[in-house]
């Protein structure tokens, strides 16, 4: 399992994680800034797995889901 470590999730617990063994990518590295809805379209992309402190992507997802009316 692969994972994108939004902007907001700890930089600590990304270390942690890599230390572990972990794959993940951080947004800070390189996408610094992007907006929701892109760090969402790529997860989706690239079949990541989504770190955030954000709790707006629950609602981002349902709304994204239902557009693509995806069951």
């Amino acid at each position: 399992m692969k994972f994108l470590a939004d902007e907001n999730f700890p930089r600590s617990a990304v270390q942690i994680l890599c230390d572990a063994g972990f794959e993940i990518i951080s947004v800070a590295d390189g996408s610094a800034g992007s907006t929701d809805e892109k760090t969402l379209a790529r997860c989706a992309a690239e079949k990541l797995t989504l770190l955030t402190l954000d709790k707006d992507f629950g609602t981002l997802c349902f709304i994204s889901t239902s557009r693509l009316n995806v069951e």
